[in-house]
Parts: structure tokens; sequence; C-alpha cells
């Protein structure tokens, strides 16, 4: 493993408001949030093996610093992780952190940079990082050995994807019409009928990650079927931050993150991959009551 340096990334904060605008429309807008909200039915914690809690929790919370506000529970900067990951991955398809050390914070230490997905261009020659300041056009190029990219299986990272370009593609277009198209289409236009079709394509849109549109796209769905794609939505979610938390102890591997011993961190406070697997079969064989899934697996926290 190459020595860590100073960030060679610019930071985000340091962008002049040059995000692109908006995230793809309202669907897209209500998935990113439901993608986030995942976490509130669970206790999360994080266990940090041979290693002193304490210890290990400083080690988490200065390498993901910069995903958080001032001082923040680990177990919470993980799951902002886990968010801007599955962001990442929705919205181009992959997701890159810089690995450097800041010597300059009162907190010295390893830190993950944000990379904003809307400022990189891959080639096959290298990453570069498109900035721009005061007003002026910039083009950074992020050695690879400094680059922490966060993989998904292949399959997920498809379906993320496609997801989201296929919802991108619903919303409305601005394509402007003439007065003659514009009156026929004025007097031909079943809001009611488009909405609906609208509302089909986007459930088939995403129909393989599980989303279920907060139950617009189902209005005719039997209440198995809504209950099974919320656990679909949620093993997604599972899994990516099982990837997620694969990584992030690769990283944690690095003698200069823990200079010690490598830290190996697990999460608590979540069901498995293998227990949603379970309900949702017994979803489709009917060998479970509903009611009885909601309030183990989305309820847990009241129980």
């Amino acid at each position: 493993m190459s020595a860590l340096r100073s960030r060679v990334s610019l930071h985000p904060y340091a962008f002049d408001g040059s995000a692109p605008p908006g995230h793809g429309g309202l669907y897209c807008s209500m998935l990113l949030d439901d993608f986030d909200h995942q976490q509130y039915a669970f206790e999360i914690g994080l266990d940090y093996g041979e290693h002193d809690p304490a210890r290990g929790a400083a080690v988490v919370a200065g390498l993901l610093d910069e995903l958080g506000f001032g001082s923040e529970d680990p177990a919470r900067l993980f799951v902002r992780l886990v968010t801007a990951v599955g962001h990442d991955h929705l919205m181009y398809g992959r997701s890159m952190f810089e690995l450097y050390t800041d010597d300059q914070d009162p907190m010295p230490g390893a830190r993950l940079g944000v990379l904003p997905g809307w400022s990189l261009q891959r080639r096959i020659w290298g990453t570069f990082q498109n900035t721009q300041t005061a007003g002026e056009q910039a083009r950074r190029k992020i050695p690879a050995d400094v680059l922490v990219t966060f993989e998904l299986p292949v399959q997920l990272r498809r379906d993320l994807h496609r997801t989201w370009q296929c919802l991108t593609a619903l919303r409305p277009s601005h394509t402007a019409l003439t007065p003659v198209t514009a009156d026929l289409a004025r007097s031909s236009y079943d809001r009611a009928a488009h909405r609906r079709s609208l509302d089909a394509m986007a459930a088939r849109a995403t129909r393989s990650i599980g989303w279920d549109g907060r139950e617009l796209f189902l209005p005719q769905a039997t209440s198995s079927y809504r209950i099974y794609r919320r656990l679909r939505f949620l093993r997604t979610w599972l899994a990516v931050a099982d990837s997620v938390l694969a990584t992030l102890n690769q990283v944690c591997a690095h003698p200069e993150v823990c200079a010690d011993v490598p830290l190996t961190i697990s999460v608590s406070g979540l069901p498995t991959i293998e227990d949603i697997d379970g309900y949702m079969a017994a979803v489709a064989d009917g060998s479970q009551s509903l009611d009885s899934i909601v309030e183990t697996v989305f309820d847990s926290r009241s129980a």
C-alpha cells in the first residue's frame, strides 16, 4: 500500500455552485429520499473487533469526517456513507472517494474525501475532476493509488443505475410545441390516463430494486405484493450497506489509517440479507402473516 499524502481533489465546498441542478424529476427525488429512510427502522451500531471501542470510534469518525456536520456518532456517519455510495451508483453508476491524510486538522489522520460524481470523468488514461473556481475551468488528474472505489455486485450496480435512467426518462418533456401541435395536445390530452401510464412504467422500472414509489405505482396491487416490494427494496439497501462495509474494512487495513493493527468493523442492529430472503419467501407462500412480518422487520425499534 502506498503512503498517504495531502488531498489532490477539490473539496466539495470549494465548488462555485457548479453541480447540475435537480435529481431527474419527482420519481428520482422520492427514490433518493426513500433509500435514505431505510435506516430509520433500525438501531444501528458499530463494533470494532479487538479494538478499544473509543479508539475504533475515533478512527471511523475521523475517516468519515467529511460526511458529517461536526462531531457525530460513527454509526450515523457509516449510514451517511451508505447513502452517499447508493446515490452515486444510482445517478452515475459508480462511487469513488479519495483516501488522503489531513495534517492541518486539529485531529490529524486519514480521511475519505468526497468526490462528487458529476465532477468526475474516467478515461483509459486516468480519472479527472472537472472544477470551476473563480469562474475558471480546470481539470485535475486524481492518481489511481489514492482512489477508493466502492464497488457493488455487478447485477445490483446495473439495476440501480438502469432504474435511475428509466425514471429520469419519465420526466415531463420540455420540448417546445408549435401553436398547432399545442392546440392538438390540449384537446386530446387525458391527464389521468397519462398519470396511470407513467405510474405503470415507473412500477416496471423499479421492480428489480423493489421500490414501491410510496405505493403510487401500485393502486391495484394486493397487500402481499406491496409488502414484498418493501422487503425487496430493503434487501437492495442492505446489499449496498454490506458492500460499503467490506470496502470500508479494506480501507481500515491501510497501515496509516489504524497504525497498531488493522481495524475490523461490523454493523449491529440490521437484519441479514438471508433474513429478508426468508421473509420474502414467507410472503410468497403465505407461511407467515403480513402483520407479523411488518412488525418484525419494519417496526423493530418500537418492539
